[in-house]
């Protein structure tokens, strides 16, 4: 029987929902924006509309990972499943998992294709009638600025992706404002991670009959970024996945005692002789070769690491504030703050607090 890292890395979720997971392998909101972008929209959207499931393959150094813009890892129906590292299938599939309460009953859903656990569907929860293709926004380092990619991630932010906004007007407007051909500050630019980020929105409208949890929607939506460093060495085989996880309150206006937990199957070459362990101090867990593999990898098969780097910041009273008022909100004018949350946002953001 095929094992796999399901729920070995899973945190509580009481506020609002950011994580930043690390999957690697060694060898040992915005506003709807101007009249101007929802024009670009409008006849691209029956067609784009017409095919909601879309696949990228990030291939990126040893690495070669297929996604689909329903959550799914490496599992997915494109010209051959599975991640491959240096040409040798790693990762059967992987997703999440998460549980929680609204209204007082309990939820749970989750991506888990080989598992058949598929809740959620490409696209936002409350779409627009002008919605811009809900598959991905790719763009990458090596890109000239202002050049194509640049520009569909308008697309992108009037779905709800971040952008650097250079001269500050609430709007992206990737503009070469001096005429110089290059990037400068005051000028807006994608949220580029890494050497080349990967975008998507998905919710969880599966309806409850078609779920094996049987669960009901909740009203979920996660903005999904997966990037990537290329040639840089003690990152060269690793990727980034960011779900930024929000209650769109179509359900309730609160959904409580949230967990959230990765998922994988590792098949690292042949799977019947896959191990696999957890790291609850540092967040992460693991999986490696019992030994030599008959599949490809020989003598020298890798072992596959996943670490949560960032969990959510919570509002907690009488830990992060003071409730002076008592309704178990933080609210600015009213309380008192006992502690800051630092959120990092790649180099073209920068760090919030």
């Amino acid at each position: 029987m095929k094992k796999s890292l399901a729920g070995f890395l899973s945190t509580k979720i009481i506020s609002s929902l950011l994580f930043l997971i690390v999957l690697f392998i060694t060898s040992f909101e915005l506003s709807a924006q101007s009249n101007k972008i929802k024009n670009q929209l409008t006849d691209k959207t029956i067609t784009m509309n017409a095919s909601l499931d879309q696949y990228y393959r990030m291939k990126i150094n040893n690495l070669n990972i297929p996604f689909n813009n329903r959550g799914d890892i490496a599992a997915v129906l494109v010209d051959s499943a599975g991640g491959f590292f240096d040409g040798h299938v790693f990762l059967f599939s992987g997703g999440f998992v998460m549980s929680g309460k609204s209204n007082d009953s309990i939820w749970a859903n989750g991506v888990a294709g080989e598992i058949l656990l598929q809740d959620y569907l490409s696209g936002r929860v409350n779409p627009t009638p002008i919605e811009p293709p809900t598959g991905f926004y790719v763009v990458k380092k090596t890109d000239p600025a202002f050049s194509q990619s640049w520009q569909e991630w308008m697309q992108a932010v009037y779905l709800g992706a971040d952008f650097y906004d250079g001269n500050n007007d609430g709007n992206y407007t990737p503009f070469d404002r001096n005429g110089n051909a290059v990037w400068d500050p005051n000028e807006d630019m994608p949220d580029l991670l890494g050497d080349e980020t990967a975008w998507c929105v998905y919710n969880d409208k599966v309806p409850q009959a078609q779920r094996r949890w049987l669960s009901s929607p909740q009203g979920i939506e996660i903005k999904q970024t997966i990037f990537a460093y290329s040639n840089t060495s003690f990152l060269s085989n690793v990727f980034f996945i960011r779900y930024r996880i929000k209650n769109m309150g179509t359900v309730s206006s609160s959904l409580d005692s949230i967990y959230f937990g990765l998922w994988a199957d590792a098949d690292i070459g042949e799977a019947v002789d896959d191990l696999f362990g957890c790291d609850t101090i540092r967040s992460s867990g693991f999986a490696y070769n019992s030994g030599p593999d008959d599949w490809g990898y020989v003598m020298n098969p890798p072992s596959l690491f996943v670490n949560m780097l960032a969990k959510p910041h919570a509002f907690i009273p009488g830990k992060t504030f003071i409730d002076n008022n008592g309704n178990e909100i933080f609210e600015p004018e009213i309380d008192t703050p006992l502690d800051s949350a630092k959120i990092s946002q790649g180099p073209a953001l920068g760090i919030k607090y």
